[in-house]
């Protein structure tokens, strides 16, 4: 019997058997029982791979290079938890200046070399954060007179994370990674137990948890993201939170305790990934825009007669899509409620600019920009000061603020008296006017870094990150999982997989959506970590399926030929 699931995923089975989210009824002991019981021993075994795999490459006390982000999230976590400093994510300067201290020990400058190697100095990193929560009673002063600091432009949800990590773990560097492990722990469970009579859901996990092992095996970690970790590792703990409410979307589970309880636990995991790394918000907008498909299908599918917008958006609000939209804002109004009023002005943003990385995200083309930016970038500058640039050449075309008389300098409007740097929120308000105003200007030849530099870019990037790879190891190991996944498929009572396409479906769109991010801005090694490890997932269920059918296939032809040998 061929029963077929919503997105035409179905399955031909033995014996005529009802299909419980592609499952045989005759089987469900196995579904129900064995399926989670493999797929559960099979996650735990994953996971202490990769964080056996991440101790061995040192990644438990490694940070990145540049690390004065990471040190400023450590040190504002400390002067919230240890000294009791409660003013909206601010810390203690001499917090700063301590662990610095002993953190940047022979360091002439910021970005000194010298840095990578402290960067992984167990002792050293340890020494500095004990010293730093060990000043004794701090006395809050002001941020006017700089003894206060902010993240300057800096996500917050790092600041949470260590919080959490140190509270956890103690005050060390190796807790930023055991709760990593925890929190993937935590979010794979959740999902087996609510998703344990689904097969697909099951399937897409394990792909999603080995991809972790499978990356630790190639090139893509580099001094500026060395570990599972910090601020640009991290947004990756969002993706096993969207998968399980992709497939609460695909599977339209429906509302009990459990699957709220569940998808709550799994909301805040997203949600601390996305403030941990603004970028991480795709999840969200690819949860959604699947929810949205889902509904136009099943609107699609309706008598003609029955079609309404108010019939699609009932389709389309369902609970998970409601549960995780009303999260999304909960937690921007949070943040509106509990930040210093410092992060609504000029001076400092709660984020990453957006806009600045737009702007930077058109360097493909130099003579996009002004003449003195254009210049900056043939000739090899940092991409971030040649932002900075083009903002103060904008500033002066708009005669909003003059040039500095010394070139070296920003112009006085332009620098924050309390930070001692630029005004980030000016400066990526004055971005985004930069961005529309090139749009405005070349049109087409934005249009083309879109349609095609960009893309091509993620392409090669991804490509980069391989050839870059000494070793072959990744690509066993994607091919010999994906073998797995596959007799996994057989083994739980599907036969003969007639149609995975639902299933690829939904994981191509998550290739093209993870990508997002980077074709708003650009993609390197350290920004591209989410749509690697989708693509590595991806991957893995596409040998998985070919493996299931090629099999099913082989299987139903074998046994139709021994039937007529046994008739003959």
């Amino acid at each position: 019997m061929e029963m077929r699931m919503r997105w035409g995923f179905s399955f031909t089975c033995r014996r005529g058997a009802d299909v419980v989210d592609g499952t045989p009824h005759h089987s469900r002991h196995v579904g129900s029982i064995a399926v989670p019981l493999v797929t559960t021993c099979g996650a735990m075994l994953i996971i202490a791979l990769i964080f056996w795999g991440g101790v061995r490459r040192g990644m438990d006390h490694v940070a990145a290079y540049g690390p004065e982000s990471e040190q400023t999230a450590i040190s504002i976590a400390l002067s919230e938890s240890i000294y009791g400093l409660r003013l909206g994510y601010l810390g203690f300067a001499t917090v700063k200046r301590k662990l610095q201290e002993i953190w940047n020990s022979g360091a002439a400058y910021l970005n000194d070399p010298i840095l990578i190697k402290n960067n992984a100095d167990r002792n050293l990193l340890n020494q500095a954060i004990t010293a730093a929560a060990s000043l004794g009673p701090q006395e809050p002063g002001f941020l006017s007179d700089r003894t206060l600091i902010t993240t300057v432009y800096d996500d917050m949800g790092y600041v949470d994370y260590v919080k959490l990590s140190f509270r956890l773990f103690g005050l060390r560097i190796e807790s930023m990674y055991y709760t990593f492990f925890v929190l993937i722990g935590i979010s794979a469970l959740v999902f087996i137990v609510n998703f344990r009579e689904s097969l697909s859901a099951q399937v897409v996990l394990l792909c999603a948890l080995f991809a972790f092992y499978v990356e630790l095996h190639t090139a893509i970690f580099i001094p500026d993201m060395p570990t599972l970790t910090g601020m640009r590792h991290s947004s990756s703990l969002a993706l096993l939170p969207m998968w399980h409410f992709i497939f609460l979307i695909v599977l339209r589970r429906r509302l009990t305790i459990g699957s709220i309880v569940s998808a709550l636990i799994q909301l805040a995991i997203l949600i601390l990934a996305i403030r941990i790394r603004g970028s991480a918000g795709w999840t969200v907008l690819f949860a959604v825009a699947v929810g949205l498909a889902r509904a136009l299908a099943s609107w699609w599918e309706q008598d003609r007669e029955s079609h309404s917008l108010v019939r699609l958006a009932h389709e389309a609000a369902s609970w998970p899509v409601i549960v995780l939209v009303v999260g999304v804002l909960a937690n921007s109004v949070y943040s509106r409620v509990v930040l210093h009023p410092i992060y609504f002005t000029d001076d400092v943003i709660p984020y990453h600019g957006p806009w600045h990385s737009a702007v930077l995200g058109l360097s493909y083309d130099p003579e996009l920009y002004s003449a003195p930016a254009a210049k900056m970038l043939r000739e090899g500058a940092n991409t971030d000061e040649v932002g900075y640039y083009e903002a103060l050449d904008y500033l002066r075309r708009i005669r909003f603020i003059a040039p500095n008389p010394n070139p070296g300098e920003s112009p006085a409007g332009f620098v924050s008296p309390w930070t001692g740097t630029i005004k980030f929120r000016l400066h990526d308000s004055i971005m985004r006017a930069v961005f529309f105003d090139i749009m405005r200007h070349h049109p087409l030849r934005v249009a083309w870094i879109y349609a095609y530099e960009k893309p091509r870019s993620i392409y090669f990037t991804l490509r980069l990150i391989f050839s870059r790879t000494e070793t072959s190891t990744w690509l066993f190991l994607m091919i010999g999982f994906g073998v797995i996944v596959g007799l996994l498929m057989m083994l739980s009572g599907v036969l003969v997989p007639k149609d995975l396409g639902a299933i690829l479906l939904v994981g191509a769109a998550a290739v093209i959506s993870s990508g997002l991010p980077n074709l708003w801005a650009y993609p390197s090694f350290h920004t591209v970590s989410d749509h690697f490890l989708v693509v590595l997932a991806f991957g893995q269920l596409l040998v998985g399926s070919f493996i299931a059918i090629g099999l099913g296939c082989g299987l139903q032809v074998a046994k139709r030929r021994w039937r007529a040998r046994a008739s003959d």
